[in-house]
């Protein structure tokens, strides 16, 4: 009977351990128990109303489009920050734990125009920056889109996801959905850059993938990584040794075709 029980509960707290840690991936900022400290930096709107019409407003019908701001907290994602190096980032994943919101931001229209970035900085949520904003990225990263387009474009409709993250990538400038499921782990990239030119948006891949694809990546368009090595050097001065033999072997081929020639010339003279 004891071990019925002992069973019983450890199936139990194995269930609320996955339930978990899907709930807080996909807890939206007010469920978040940091809301109530985040709200205070909603005090800023005013002053970020005024910045945006001063940096995006460069036309007077422009300047509309960033008036009677507010916060949209019910739209905001949680973001990671993932600084690891492309050879540690598939284990890195699911063990990141630093992270800051996104909220975007509407107009007196209910049009998103901007998204703020809220972090916490020395024990405390600050408003550290924000920028305009495409809806549709916001929707893709808040909602569960990712999900659906992975699901959809796998055939993983009974493959169950045990923890959803949005990762930024801060070495490659690519933002990107994480998603851990019983069929294994996938990326769907949400922004990408020139960092990354082997990456494209809205593509699902395997984390297996993507990975390669950012080393791909990074020995085209990145420094050699050999650059430095004794083998390096070793190769370079092989080649300069060659090329240093093969003009001294030519300068002296053409001296004896001209001492040939010049020796001819001179027997038809005399």
């Amino acid at each position: 009977m004891k071990k019925i029980i002992a069973w019983l509960l450890s199936c139990v707290l194995l269930c609320m351990g996955g339930f978990t840690a899907f709930a807080v991936a996909s807890d939206s900022l007010t469920d978040s128990p940091e809301y109530g400290e985040i709200q205070k930096t909603f005090s800023e709107i005013s002053q970020m109303e005024e910045n945006c019409k001063e940096s995006f407003g460069k036309s007077e019908n422009n300047v509309e489009k960033y008036q009677q701001l507010s916060f949209a907290p019910e739209l905001a994602y949680p973001v990671y920050d993932c600084s690891l190096p492309a050879d540690e980032m598939q284990e890195g994943f699911s063990r990141l734990e630093e992270y800051g919101w996104e909220v975007p931001v509407r107009n007196g229209n209910g049009e998103i125009v901007v998204v703020a970035s809220v972090k916490k900085l020395d024990g405390k949520w600050e408003l550290v920056s924000y920028g305009q904003a495409e809806e549709a990225e916001i929707q893709a990263l808040s909602g569960n889109g990712a999900e659906k387009q992975l699901k959809r474009e796998r055939s993983l409709e009974k493959a169950e996801v045990s923890a959803r993250k949005i990762i930024s990538l801060d070495r490659y400038d690519v933002t990107a959905a994480y998603l851990e499921t019983s069929a294994g782990d996938y990326i769907v990239p949400v922004t990408t850059s020139a960092m990354a030119p082997n990456i494209e948006a809205s593509t699902v891949y395997t984390a297996d993938e993507f990975v390669e694809l950012l080393h791909a990546g990074g020995e085209t368009t990145g420094p050699n990584e050999n650059a430095g090595s004794p083998e390096s050097a070793e190769a370079w001065l092989w080649n300069t040794e060659t090329v240093v033999f093969c003009a001294v072997l030519a300068g002296l081929l053409f001296a004896l075709a001209f001492g040939a020639f010049w020796r001819i010339k001179k027997r038809k003279m005399g």
